[in-house]
């Protein structure tokens, strides 16, 4: 079996079963595959190992994704106000108003989200200039 299938086994058998770790093995000795409890709660230690690292990666590159999404949909909004200008049909200028409306919200929670990210920074900062002049160490500035 492959460790594709194995993991996904096991995962459907931890969403299926939550605590039931018996039931778990059954589950999976139902599918073919053979595992002690030591084996099972390895597996799952690793995996819960792996999801972590695969967050941690995505979270780290989180900014840019927001901004490169962000640079995407304004370059769609501008095209279609562009369209808009240009468009001299009142049915066809009403049709790309409501798409315009339609990206606000999506770029609305872009700005939202940048504007945390560097609340949530700043605070960081700051929280490290209280503990460096806490422990008596020079002030920084950042």
């Amino acid at each position: 079996m492959k460790d594709k299938d194995l993991d996904y086994n096991i995962i459907m058998s931890r969403i299926i079963f939550h605590n039931n770790n018996v039931g778990a093995l059954e589950y999976l000795e139902k599918k073919g595959i053979v595992i002690s409890k030591q084996g099972y709660y390895d597996h799952l230690k690793k995996l819960d190992e792996k999801s972590s690292s695969n967050l941690y990666k995505i979270a780290q590159e989180f900014p840019t994704i927001v901004d490169n999404e962000l640079i995407v949909l304004n370059d769609i909004q501008s095209k279609l106000y562009q369209c808009y200008e240009n468009e001299s049909d009142q049915a066809k200028r009403a049709s790309i108003a409501f798409k315009i409306a339609e990206l606000q919200p999506y770029i609305t929670s872009l700005y939202s989200e940048i504007r945390n990210m560097i609340e949530t920074n700043a605070i960081k900062k700051t929280h490290t200039i209280l503990r460096e002049s806490k422990n008596g160490t020079t002030e920084s500035i950042v």
